[in-house]
């Protein structure tokens, strides 16, 4: 195969990883690959490294983009990127050696338009797959049908079962499809943004290939976005309402988003729950005061009580929450929240 894939790197902060990434990309057994570092103003070394690195490998090129954030950084990528396929890879995460040729033989074997793969984490040391036997492919009623409604989450409130990650650094995807439709990141919010790519993208697919190998691993890097999030969040809700406002539009620019409708609801819940346990991490001087107004403006917001209207849950304690939210009691689920936060060290069941 003379295919060239650009693989797309977003480096922030990153000195401590970013050169065994960058090796790791290198050493891949297909070579004729583009990686493309886009340092997002680094206050470290970072872009040090990414420069030494494009001066002794042909292949490799340092790019810089002052906008700050991720999406910023895979855009400038994009504009760079002359391969026939594009993939993405964060700056302080492991490839296997065989990804990415892997993911090209996967999407050539039947002219598909994404191919997709698990992931390890480390961080919870699990596996990040899809309910998929490996060379499953979906035509375009299994894209529209099935893998979008899975990748905007669970059809139940209580599911054990895991939403498949719309993750980019799991998929290969065809430039020549990104071009055409002018397919970029949204650059105004801060999580999820590589699932609204995904989707933005799977609205133009016919094909997509369910490729069931690890060929990914996330590393348990304290200062990246997935830990940071245990954080206080200023603006929290704001920007996760906003995020589903993103994937409702999208929903219904695909024409499914009453097929997918329940799932954006259970998962437009979490991410209210999510920004209500957020409300209750803040320390600032007068942290109480400031977290009850926080929460008391979610819970008056009327998509949320829209939301919770309804829901089906398993343990008395989530319906008690759940109705708490639906029923406006601010006060309530600031205490117990708090409380778990500062007993427990969790703000989740």
């Amino acid at each position: 195969m003379d295919k060239k894939i650009s693989i797309i790197v977003p480096v922030y902060n990153t000195e401590k990883y970013v050169a065994e990434t960058i090796e790791l990309l290198a050493g891949q057994t297909y070579r004729n690959l583009e990686i493309i570092l886009v340092d997002n103003n680094s206050k470290d070394r970072s872009l040090e490294i990414c420069k030494s690195y494009a001066e002794k490998d042909s292949r490799i090129i340092a790019l810089s983009e002052m906008t700050p954030g991720p999406s910023a950084a895979r855009n400038r990528g994009l504009d760079a990127a002359t391969g026939d396929y594009i993939c993405f890879c964060d700056s302080d995460d492991l490839p296997d050696k065989i990804m990415y040729g892997t993911l090209l033989e996967s999407i050539e074997s039947d002219r598909s338009d994404i191919a997709l793969c698990e992931i390890h984490s480390e961080h919870r040391d699990w596996i990040i797959g899809f309910p998929y036997e490996d060379g499953t492919i979906l035509d375009r009623d299994g894209i529209v049908g099935d893998l979008i409604p899975k990748m905007i989450g669970n059809d139940t409130d209580w599911s054990e079962e895991d939403a498949i990650w719309g993750s980019v650094v799991r998929c290969i995807y065809r430039s020549d499809i990104i071009k055409e439709h002018s397919i970029r990141f949204p650059v105004d919010i801060r999580f999820a943004e590589d699932l609204v790519f995904t989707l933005s993208y799977l609205k133009y697919a016919n094909r997509a290939y369910m490729c069931k190998k690890i060929l990914y691993h996330y590393r348990k890097n304290e200062e990246s976005i997935m830990m940071t999030l245990s954080k206080y969040e200023a603006g929290k809700f704001e920007k996760e309402k906003q995020k589903v406002m993103y994937l409702k539009a999208l929903l219904e620019d695909i024409g499914n988003y009453e097929l997918a409708k329940t799932r954006a609801l259970v998962s437009y819940k979490h991410y209210v729950v999510g920004a209500i346990t957020n409300a209750v991490m803040n320390t600032e001087k007068g942290w109480f005061g400031k977290a009850y107004r926080e929460i008391t403006k979610i819970v008056n917001d009327e998509s949320v009580h829209e939301a919770f209207s309804s829901f089906t849950v398993k343990g008395m304690k989530q319906k008690l929450l759940y109705k708490g939210v639906y029923n406006r009691h601010a006060l309530m689920l600031l205490l117990y929240y708090r409380f778990r936060f500062l007993t427990t060290g969790q703000l989740y069941d």
